[in-house]
């Protein structure tokens, strides 16, 4: 006794069928109408400062990080490139 968790398969392809106009509706609406927007900010608000934060958080470690590593990395690939194509010169002309 299974019971099929989706009765109608047949459907799926029609269940999005609108116009991507609207999307445009949408967005008009959420910038134009109070009623919309207000309630819309106060669930994402949250969101947007928690993002904001982390934001600040990453580029703030990333710029500190930066100068000290990237002597040592910009060295280490240029070695690591150069090898390699020391390599494979040596390896095509020894054939």
């Amino acid at each position: 006794m299974s019971a099929d968790p989706n009765p109608t398969p047949s459907l799926a392809p029609f269940r999005l069928e609108f116009s991507p106009s609207y999307i445009l509706v949408g967005v008009y609406r959420l910038s134009t109408d109070s009623s919309i927007r207000v309630p819309v900010w106060q669930k994402c608000k949250h969101g947007f400062v928690r993002g904001i934060l982390v934001g600040l958080a990453w580029v703030s470690a990333i710029t500190t990080a930066q100068p000290a590593t990237s002597p040592h990395l910009a060295l280490a690939q240029a070695f690591f490139t150069f090898g390699i194509q020391k390599s494979l010169i040596q390896f095509f002309l020894s054939k």
